[in-house]
């Protein structure tokens, strides 16, 4: 017979473990899909990006950083 194991998720919980496997996505999703559009956007309409401080997990590398600048 299978052990059945129950194990209770408040809401918290869910919401927590919902952003994090979004968040971890949409890094790489920004990072290798949306970011190379948009520098090539930024070229063609010859802008520059600008150098302010951000927070969050944008901040985790130089590529979220330009991304989320742009």
């Amino acid at each position: 017979m299978d052990n059945i194991v129950i194990k209770e998720v408040n809401n918290r919980a869910l919401v927590l473990a919902l952003d994090y496997m979004f968040r971890e996505h949409m890094k790489i999703f920004e990072v290798e899909k949306l970011l190379p559009a948009s520098t090539y956007l930024m070229d063609v309409l010859s802008m520059s990006v600008p150098n302010i401080l951000i927070e969050g997990y944008y901040n985790e590398s130089e590529e979220l950083k330009t991304y989320f600048l742009i």
